[in-house]
């Protein structure tokens, strides 16, 4: 095909030839250069180097229910409700939380006794209350 070109056309399509060639083989080698670091990363699987603080729990108090199937320690902060025979919460609120709103400033974690021979059998039975 060169040869149906002047040869002024020729001397100006060679060099964008080359052009476009080394854009090729730049988009290549950029595709071809590892990923960060931080994606490429591999956790050392050693204990040592886990983020997870000791906790003391020396002064935390038990807290036990044969009713609900539960028992677990607790820090004495906490605040415990079992205003429920088959339920009990562990909350603390933090410095800004109000009365009467949302909890949006603390921790509240409730364990239920159910009755549901498994965790979808659960699920099911908790939707089929919003089922028209």
């Amino acid at each position: 095909m060169l040869f149906f070109f002047r040869s002024t056309h020729r001397k100006a399509l060679i060099p964008l030839l080359i052009g476009i060639v080394l854009l090729g083989v730049a988009f290549f080698v950029a595709r071809q250069k590892p990923e960060s670091p931080l994606a490429t990363a591999t956790p050392s699987g050693s204990p040592q180097n886990s983020a997870i603080p000791s906790v003391n729990v020396s002064g935390w108090r038990l807290y036990s229910s044969q009713n609900v199937g539960f028992r677990m320690k607790y820090d004495p902060t906490l605040t415990v409700d079992q205003t429920q025979a088959d339920s009990i919460r562990f909350s603390m609120w933090g410095p800004t939380q109000r009365g009467q709103t949302e909890l949006y400033d603390g921790i509240s974690l409730e364990v239920r006794r159910v009755a549901a021979n498994s965790f979808d059998d659960y699920v099911n039975q908790q939707m089929d209350q919003f089922k028209d």
